[in-house]
């Protein structure tokens, strides 16, 4: 595989070649079980969406199956059409969720905000949950504050994945 520019989205844990499993790193331990009836052995060569990703992103920044952002469509600029569930193989992966993870989450996995965190404007985490998407991708590495940005300290901005952002979130 290989995750050549994803290092601009590095989370708490670490680039994503030492923790994603697509890019080299990582553990399938936390993942659902996965259908490899109908295996998509490559993603669709030009694709990206309406904010300038390609498939990359997504392998990074959704789940398997792409069920927060598969339904992107394709940049008016971009030679193919059509969204991420029909361009990325990540996206056609068919995540059965009826299983149960084989590892349960420690504490020392869950993820919390920064306590003070604020950034340069002098707003804090929940700014980031009002006006930008799951993991922050308008501004989550802008106006970063003495402690860093909301990508580092905001679980907002670190898990896109996450249901509750009021609590705490896995990572």
């Amino acid at each position: 595989a290989g995750c050549s520019g994803t290092e601009k989205w590095a989370g708490n844990i670490g680039p994503a070649a030492e923790n994603c499993c697509y890019c080299g790193g990582g553990s399938h331990a936390m993942f659902p079980a996965i259908s490899t009836s109908s295996i998509c052995t490559e993603d669709t060569d030009g694709w990206f969406d309406q904010n300038g990703y390609d498939c990359v992103w997504y392998k990074v920044m959704d789940g398997p199956g792409c069920p927060n952002y598969g339904n992107q469509t394709a940049h008016n600029s971009s030679i193919v059409e059509g969204s991420a569930n029909q361009n990325c193989c990540y996206c056609q992966i068919d995540v059965t969720n009826d299983v149960s993870p084989t590892v349960a989450p420690s504490s020392s996995e869950m993820c919390a905000d920064t306590p003070g965190w604020r950034d340069t404007d002098g707003d804090g985490c929940e700014w980031y949950q009002e006006f930008d998407d799951p993991g922050c991708p308008l501004e989550g590495n802008n106006y970063a504050g003495e402690m860093g940005s909301a990508a580092e300290n905001c679980c907002y901005c670190k898990d896109p994945t996450c249901e509750d952002w009021s609590t705490t979130c896995q990572k």
